[in-house]
């Protein structure tokens, strides 16, 4: 038998759909404008993140820009000081020139090297090209006289110095090639001999005979402890006047 459903029955199911489909309304609403929230907040954070981003790479072009001047005031402070280098040294030439009397003027000429900072100085007349140090060497010869033409008027010096390596790693004969590579006027190096510290460390002691007029003992030891990667120290363990030979180390 079939049931019948009242009036009143029907009115409390169709209120209470009412209800259900009100609240689904509500709730896709709320979804919506929370989406609308989010798109909202996303496009911020967008609007931010590219702000961020353009601050940055402002920041970077600066960056470089300040690289860029730095590197062009160093290239230019480089070529200022290696002008007054070159003026400087001109100087003493044309002073030289003027002393040296028996032989052609030389003029200086630049040759540059790769990179910018090495730098060749040469001097030449019509018919040779020399070192500074070469024409330095010739004008000092010229006008002190040959130590062999004038040896006796000088006074000569026994100097015998040690060099300390840096390091366990440079071998004696490597220090003593080193120490006589260094040469000039008036120093002739005599006999060497190894010398234990510690630790596998020796050190070189080396004789020199040296005339007072043209070199100095501190100059011989700063000539040899410019090579830092091998010299350690240079130390004078005497200095006395020179007979015909070489003292007993």
């Amino acid at each position: 038998m079939a049931t019948r459903i009242s009036s009143e029955s029907l009115s409390i199911f169709q209120q209470a759909r009412n209800a259900i489909d009100k609240d689904i309304k509500d709730i896709i609403q709320s979804l919506n404008n929370k989406k609308l929230e989010l798109f909202a907040e996303i496009n911020t954070l967008e609007k931010e993140f590219a702000e961020q981003k353009q601050q940055k790479q402002k920041k970077i072009n600066k960056l470089h820009a300040l690289i860029a001047q730095t590197e062009e005031l160093g290239e230019n402070s480089l070529l200022h000081l290696q002008q007054k280098i070159i003026h400087d040294i001109q100087q003493e030439i044309e002073k030289l020139n003027l002393d040296y009397n028996k032989g052609p003027s030389y003029n200086l000429c630049v040759t540059w090297e790769i990179p910018k900072e090495n730098i060749i100085l040469n001097i030449r007349n019509n018919s040779m090209e020399i070192t500074v140090q070469q024409y330095t060497n010739i004008v000092e010869q010229e006008i002190n006289g040959s130590i062999a033409h004038d040896g006796s008027k000088r006074a000569r010096y026994i100097l015998v110095l040690d060099v300390k390596p840096y390091d366990s790693e440079t071998h004696f004969t490597d220090l003593d090639r080193i120490v006589r590579a260094v040469e000039m006027e008036g120093l002739t190096w005599g006999k060497s001999k190894q010398i234990p510290i510690a630790y596998g460390i020796s050190k070189l002691r080396i004789s020199a005979v040296i005339y007072e007029e043209l070199v100095s003992a501190d100059l011989i030891c700063d000539m040899i402890e410019r090579d830092e990667d091998h010299i350690q120290s240079t130390e004078i363990l005497s200095l006395q006047e020179c007979n015909d030979s070489f003292p007993d180390m």
